[in-house]
C-alpha cells in the first residue's frame, strides 16, 4: 500500500470533481471542481485541464509534491 495521498475524481454529466485523499488519516488534503472554477470555457476536456491545473496548484501550496491516481472503474 502506498504511503502517498490518491487523487480521485468523479464526473457527473455537467462537472468534475478532484480531491486527493490522505488513506492513513482519512482526511481530504485538497479538492477542486468545476464548480468553483467559473471562468473555463471550452469542452469537458478543457474543463478537465483546467481543474487538473488548479488541483495541481493547491496541492503544491499544502507542500505535496506527489501522489497516486485512482482511476477507480474507469479504464482510464
Amino acid at each position: 500500500r502506498s504511503t502517498l495521498p490518491r487523487v480521485s475524481v468523479f464526473r457527473s454529466l455537467k462537472h468534475i470533481y478532484a480531491q486527493v485523499i490522505d488513506d492513513n488519516t482519512h482526511n481530504t488534503l485538497a479538492s477542486c471542481s468545476s464548480l468553483e472554477l467559473k471562468e473555463i470555457s471550452g469542452d469537458k476536456k478543457a474543463h478537465a485541464y483546467a481543474i487538473g491545473q488548479e488541483l495541481a496548484k493547491r496541492m503544491r501550496e499544502k507542500g505535496i509534491e506527489a501522489a497516486v491516481f485512482d482511476r477507480g472503474r474507469c479504464a482510464y
